[in-house]
């Protein structure tokens, strides 16, 4: 998993900096670039190739050696036209900050590359052995405990009468628990 995720990642920065598909080589390693492209621009996967009647669309997957620089960024152009309804301007991809496109997308996952000078202009600016480390990244959410949460009421409202000794040992309580 971890090796797949990260070739995904080296040959999406590649693709997305270099302006160049990336060379013969890791072709055969990537299998399913067209679930990366869409991964990459935040779409679904799921139900791609159906119509909303159910019936299977007739749509070829995207090749891996037609995958380019300038198919990426027709998909982002798409993209931002139809998710948020704006037109990215003609010089737009000439005005994108290299370096932090990549360092927000190496934040987004998980992806620590070694801290060195890149040729960004280069075919291949990314070797494999750049990446030093694959990070899981997580999204979570706190979960809530209704027992400490009514502990914590029931503190707030002895501590509003005026009994201190149990709004503090409610509160410890509370606390212990969470």
């Amino acid at each position: 998993m971890c090796l797949k995720k990260s070739r995904i990642s080296y040959d999406a920065i590649c693709l997305a900096i270099s302006g160049k598909g990336v060379t013969s080589s890791t072709k055969a390693r990537t299998p399913n670039k067209d679930h990366t492209v869409h991964q990459a621009l935040g779409k679904s996967t799921r139900g791609h190739g159906r119509l909303k009647q159910g019936v299977s669309a007739e749509r070829k997957p995207m090749q891996y050696t037609s995958f380019t620089s300038d198919s990426l960024w027709s998909d982002i152009i798409e993209f931002a036209k139809v998710k948020y309804q704006f037109d990215l301007p003609e010089d737009a991809r000439s005005r994108v900050k290299k370096i932090s496109v990549i360092r927000n997308f190496c934040q987004k996952v998980g992806l620590a590359v070694t801290s060195r000078k890149y040729d960004l202009a280069a075919a291949l600016p990314f070797n494999p052995s750049d990446i030093i480390n694959l990070q899981p990244v997580v999204k979570h959410s706190i979960p809530v405990c209704s027992v400490a949460k009514d502990l914590v009421e029931t503190g707030k409202i002895q501590l509003a009468e005026g009994m201190l000794g149990e709004a503090y040992s409610l509160f410890s309580e509370a606390f212990t628990i969470l």
